[in-house]
């Protein structure tokens, strides 16, 4: 019995001491999910004050998936378009650029597509905003 307490409270402590694996990648602005055939899934999320913009897809199966995105941030009155592409395997996080160091607004924009077309399965895009303002437009 004094075993299981033991592993108890050393199991709590590192929760507590440990938040950054516990945490959430950021405030979730925008997910979508689709299946069948043919799979294509996009969405459109839009985040305030953001210091950082990413993007987790999760793919079944775990095949490679085709992953466009575009920014439109504004600072101000000025505006600025990015876009960009990848290719993942896994449920990786990835971060994509903004168009201005600390925009006021930003929509974005994510496409993803099985890399072979004939693949049926389940893709889910996530897109998160991290910053001490960020939430979701």
């Amino acid at each position: 019995m004094r075993l299981g307490k033991l592993t108890l409270i050393v199991v709590l402590a590192g929760a507590v001491f440990a938040p950054s694996a516990l945490a959430a990648p950021g405030k979730l602005i925008a997910k979508e999910s689709d299946s069948g055939l043919p799979l294509a899934v996009s969405t459109t999320g839009r985040a305030l004050q953001p210091r950082a913009i990413l993007v987790r897809i999760t793919a079944a199966p775990q095949e490679p998936v085709e992953v466009s995105w575009d920014t439109s941030c504004s600072k101000g009155p000025k505006g600025k378009v990015r876009e960009g592409f990848y290719t993942v395997t896994g449920p990786d996080l990835v971060r994509i650029k903004k168009t201005f160091k600390l925009p006021t607004d930003c929509l974005v924009n994510v496409f993803a597509a099985y890399d072979d077309a004939a693949l049926a399965g389940t893709i889910k895009i996530e897109i998160f905003a991290r910053g001490r303002f960020a939430r979701r437009g």
